[in-house]
């Protein structure tokens, strides 16, 4: 659990679902999943939980969570909204019961770990039976997204400075801020 974002710590901020940009679809696509669903809910990798304080504030009654490896976003997220339950953990070991969550949302976080498949795996564990699991995974290493593209046409990795990408071929983080 040695990743800290040394200073740079993101997810204070609304979520608006009307947004015209790439934040505002996601939003908009999970407040289309969630409709009539209730419960415990969690994010993984929430940060400071830009997600779950929008679903708050947009009227959703869910019990909500987050979990987050760096402890810097989970400050913030104390901070600025104290409806959510916040604990630092790493999602390849998440301090819950088995099947303890009706919702669990994964938003631009599997492409970040070491062992996706572990990670993913600990994710089913703690989702109850018929919960619903929603994830938005970026494909950065497909040469035709738009990731690629910027670094094609740039040369800079836009995904860096944020908090870095795991590198499988490699097999180490990529983080510009160390």
């Amino acid at each position: 659990m040695g990743f800290e974002s040394k200073g740079k710590t993101w997810g204070a901020n609304f979520v608006a679902p009307y947004d015209h940009d790439l934040p505002g679809l996601k939003m908009r696509y999970l407040c289309e999943s969630l409709d009539r669903r209730s419960g415990r809910l969690l994010e993984i990798g929430s940060s400071a939980g830009k997600h779950l304080r929008s679903l708050i504030e947009l009227g959703y009654g869910f019990d909500c969570n987050g979990t987050d490896i760096d402890r810097d976003s989970i400050r913030l997220g104390h901070k600025t909204e104290r409806a959510i339950s916040f604990v630092v953990a790493d999602g390849h070991h998440l301090p819950y019961a088995d099947c303890c969550f009706d919702v669990l949302l994964i938003m631009d976080y599997l492409e970040h770990v070491e062992n996706p498949q572990q990670a993913i795996d600990e994710t089913l564990r703690i989702l109850s039976d018929d919960g619903m699991l929603y994830m938005f995974v970026p494909c950065e290493a497909n040469p035709l997204s738009a990731y690629a593209l910027f670094n094609r046409l740039f040369g800079f990795n836009v995904k860096n400075p944020s908090g870095g990408t795991f590198n499988p071929s490699s097999q180490k983080r990529s983080n510009a801020l160390d």
